[in-house]
């Protein structure tokens, strides 16, 4: 779930390689002219001329068509050709368009149009030509994001908005789709914005968001209608208030359901209890269905329909144990956020900024707020995970204004990934070894579902990144904290006792050992070659080593490893090595910690020469002599 992922169970990098080196385009886009028509409250008009050509398989995805449909909208036209080379034009019809469903089984499905060029010809070209009537309202106009991966550049582009008169256009574009002109056609006032040529983006790790530079057009009208319901989005009171109206009515559980829940809830001493009743019922008997907010309606679903059918999206199963929750006498607040960006952009008000639906549950008795998340059965109770923690979201009050808070982020010096080794050296270099893994904070999400783990994945994820070839590996013991929330000073842990054998544990020979400072060190990645974007880490963590070696007898050290510190913008390192006073133990403590930064991409030539020496550092070694 994070952009950066420290977790000790992950390979031998820090990060994962993705970076490609620049060249010429997967996939160049021509053209695409889109404009949006707003005829009344209720009824508007896209239409859209899209043109690509592709020259390799890295540029495909930029070729194929695709658009939501459902309940509110409809492809009401589309044309499309295909030039490929020594074949020639192809006509693409209506009916080559495939519908996928989303969401089967919900009372409101909605669906994708999707066509996708078969030819392996490069480079091809295709063209699409289509409209989508709008009906029922819209509360958003439909986002143009012309460039949605890398390796994609784009030669023109167009959007144009056009309103009846009167009508207040709240827009948020990126810096590299700039602000519109303005000018009224008739009784109409149109918005146009022009895409400069953009070269596209290269992927690389630890780099910035590619909204943040790619072009993109988010725009919504001040007074709207949805489903029948009108409703205003000039601040997020207001928002919020038409929200709160889509609620009323949606929390109509059965009788049986209510006395069910009652009889449930009865003999727990506080609401924290019933919560945690409630949490755990919501978890053995409903089934999430992956839809995003905003397809399908802004809507929940109602409780009776998630209690009848077992299943639901976002909206429907926090909505369903909002209704549980009411029914026990317990108060909660529909939230809904963006799980991708954590702040809204403040002047834009819209549900075009959201994405995700969740429910908080005060908790007086705590001085604390749970923010709950339906959707992921195995999350535990208070926990905020990485989607939601550190984000603005929006509490959508009973019948009153919508109100934007942040949720409480964990500190950075508690996002920690430990591992503690005991090595029991012999002579020919084999060993054997026990080890405590612990995992805090963010840094759990990697073991969450750790009971229903295989013993092929208990292996892959204690040993991976290890240099070493372990026999015999047994979990000794696994624990955590995740059933006992008891307020905000609550973090959640993971730990699990293993041990192992290793035949080969150090290199034996000539009466000297060469032992491996830490067979378990990660290598810091970077990469080669010029560097294109900013180096981003978005978060700060930790991962500590503590490593006892136990010489063996008749063996001294001969040559210890060197301390090294090493402080940078992004993060700082430490490698420490001491011996006992009876000379019988080597301890060695390493530290790697991570620092939110933003650094031009002019330092990344530092930042390579940084990880070079954290590497040098995890690569050394201590070798014993043996005693004459």
């Amino acid at each position: 779930m994070k952009l950066l992922r420290l977790a000790l169970t992950i390979a031998a990098t820090l990060l994962p390689a993705c970076a490609f080196s620049q060249g010429k385009s997967g996939a160049i886009i021509l053209k695409d002219d889109a404009r949006f028509t707003m005829t009344s409250l209720s009824e508007g008009s896209l239409s859209r001329t899209v043109s690509v050509t592709v020259f390799d398989e890295k540029g495909e995805t930029a070729a194929v068509f695709s658009e939501y449909t459902g309940p509110t909208t409809i492809l009401s036209s589309f044309y499309g050709e295909i030039e490929e080379p020594g074949v020639g034009v192809r006509k693409i019809k209506k009916k080559d368009v495939v519908s996928v469903s989303l969401a089967t089984g919900l009372a409101e499905d909605g669906f994708m149009s999707v066509f996708k060029p078969s030819t392996k010809k490069y480079p091809f070209t295709v063209t699409y030509s289509y409209s989508i009537q709008y009906k029922k309202g819209f509360a958003v106009f439909p986002p143009y994001c012309p460039v949605r991966q890398e390796n994609v550049s784009i030669k023109e582009g167009h959007y144009v908005i056009s309103v009846p008169a009167g009508t207040v256009v709240r827009y948020h574009s990126s810096l590299s789709a700039g602000n519109p002109s303005f000018h009224k056609e008739g009784s109409n006032e149109v918005y146009n914005w022009t895409i400069p040529t953009y070269d596209g983006y290269v992927s690389e790790h630890n780099m910035p968001s590619p909204s943040m530079i790619t072009p993109f057009i988010m725009a919504s009208p001040d007074k709207f209608m949805f489903q029948g319901i009108s409703g205003e989005q000039d601040s997020w009171e207001s928002l919020g208030r038409w929200q709160s109206q889509l609620l009323e009515g949606t929390d109509d559980l059965s009788p049986e359901t209510v006395s069910m829940v009652r009889k449930m809830t009865e003999s727990a001493s506080s609401s924290l209890e019933k919560v945690r009743i409630l949490y755990n019922y919501l978890r053995e008997k409903t089934r999430y269905v992956s839809v995003q907010l905003g397809i399908g309606g802004f809507k929940p679903k109602k409780a009776s329909l998630v209690e009848r059918s077992g299943f639901g999206e976002c909206k429907a199963l926090s909505n369903y144990l909002r209704s549980m929750l009411k029914a026990a006498g317990v108060e909660s607040i529909y939230i809904i956020l963006n799980t991708s960006r954590k702040n809204f952009y403040p002047s834009y008000p819209s549900f075009g900024q959201t994405d995700h639906a969740m429910l908080a549950v005060p908790l007086p008795e705590f001085h604390d707020t749970l923010w709950i998340e339906c959707t992921a059965p195995s999350i535990p109770l208070g926990y905020r995970h990485d989607k939601v923690a550190g984000h603005e979201v929006i509490l959508i009050h009973p019948g009153g204004n919508g109100e934007v808070v942040r949720v409480r982020n964990y500190p950075d010096s508690l996002i920690l990934s430990e591992l503690c080794l005991n090595v029991d050296l012999q002579a020919d270099g084999s060993a054997q070894l026990s080890a405590t893994r612990t995992e805090s904070a963010s840094n759990i999400e990697t073991w969450i579902n750790y009971r229903e783990m295989s013993p092929e994945r208990w292996s892959s994820m204690l040993i991976g990144g290890c240099i070493l070839q372990p026999q015999n590996l047994s979990v000794v013991n696994k624990r955590d904290n995740f059933e006992t929330y008891d307020g905000p000073s609550w973090i959640p842990e993971f730990s699990v006792d293993f041990n192992f054998d290793v035949r080969s544990y150090a290199r034996a020979s000539s009466g000297r050992i060469i032992v491996p400072v830490n067979p378990f060190g990660k290598q810091l990645f970077a990469q080669r070659g010029d560097r294109v974007n900013p180096l981003v880490f978005n978060e700060g963590q930790s991962i500590r080593y503590h490593i006892m070696i136990h010489i063996p007898d008749g063996f001294s050290v001969e040559t210890m490893p060197k301390d090294v510190f090493l402080q940078a913008p992004w993060g700082q390192y430490f490698s420490k090595a001491s011996i006992s006073d009876d000379r019988s133990t080597v301890e060695i403590t390493q530290e790697i910690k991570v620092t939110p930064c933003f650094e031009a991409s002019s330092s990344y030539d530092n930042y390579r020469e940084y990880t070079r020496s954290v590497n040098r550092a995890g690569n050394g070694t201590l070798v014993l002599v043996k005693k004459d």
